[in-house]
């Protein structure tokens, strides 16, 4: 655990500003440092937006055949940029108007860079969840775009809602 959390400390130092065309003075992403850093060492983490882990075992467990199949033929490595060819076919079946070369597989902080970068140009409005993701507001300011922030109001029930 403490080698990990070392680990872990160094990762989140990287180069505090990020460089790519069209992106200028990028502010480096807290959150995502902060979660690099503590994420893994912390004795109780109280701040999850995912799921809770499942044991791979237990995952297995649900599976048919055709899955443990594929389970025990598995190869961890790179895999095409747009991702598993066989996770497309996945994906794409779930529509009836797109196809597998349509789909791009992505982790969640790619996909909004990418989406903002082909989106959005200097001077262009943009409503942001906030809080939320860094990336989703920080990209857009670094491209020169006006924000606004969408935030929740909470009722005096601590219910929280977006007015619209």
């Amino acid at each position: 655990r403490d080698s990990t959390c070392r680990l872990a400390t160094m990762a989140s130092k990287g180069d505090p500003k990020g460089s790519s065309a069209g992106v200028s003075d990028l502010e480096p992403f807290e959150l995502e440092r902060f979660f690099a850093k503590w994420e893994f060492c912390a004795s109780h983490l109280l701040c999850c937006s995912d799921c809770e882990p499942l044991a791979v075992k237990d995952l297995l467990a649900h599976a048919d055949s055709e899955c443990l199949d594929l389970w025990d033929k598995l190869v961890l490595g790179y895999t095409m940029s747009t991702g598993s060819e066989e996770l497309r076919k996945e994906i794409a079946g779930l529509y009836d108007t797109v196809g597998v070369d349509e789909i791009n597989v992505v982790v969640p902080e790619e996909g909004i860079y990418l989406s903002m970068i082909a989106l959005l140009k200097q001077g262009d409005h943009v409503v942001v969840t906030f809080p939320g993701y860094q990336s989703l507001y920080e990209i857009a300011r670094s491209l020169g775009c006006h924000l606004h922030y969408w935030k929740p109001r909470s009722d005096e029930d601590g219910q929280l809602s977006f007015c619209v």
